[in-house]
């Protein structure tokens, strides 16, 4: 494991290593633009109005929503899990948490405090 990480600090990789991080790029690559563009069509509700309109914002990417929008966001997705967790609907609650995941990590790099 050491030897791992001096060879990334040293930058002393082969192509073999550089060739896996760039498989690895390219498939998280897709699962990301997965989460950002096809995960919030999936969620929307016709008694969720106001985090569908929500969720169309942020598939155009979360920094171009106001700093209150993406607050909102999160806040609803959040409640809408834990509503959705009480009426036991498995696959909403697994897709709503795969988004609330990806949602907290780009919050973040965002520099947004929720």
């Amino acid at each position: 494991m050491e030897n791992r990480l001096t060879v990334l600090e040293a930058n002393q990789l082969t192509a073999k290593d550089r060739r896996c991080l760039h498989d690895l790029d390219t498939k998280m690559a897709t699962i990301w633009k997965f989460f950002e563009r096809d995960l919030p069509a999936a969620l929307r509700s016709p008694h969720t109005p106001e985090l569908d309109e929500l969720l169309d914002k942020a598939k155009e990417g979360l920094g171009q929503m106001k700093v209150d929008e993406v607050r909102s966001l999160y806040r609803l997705i959040e409640e809408e899990c834990e509503a959705e967790t009480k009426e036991v609907n498995s696959i909403r609650v697994m897709t709503l948490s795969m988004y609330r995941s990806f949602l907290k990590h780009e919050i973040s790099a965002l520099n947004i405090l929720i």
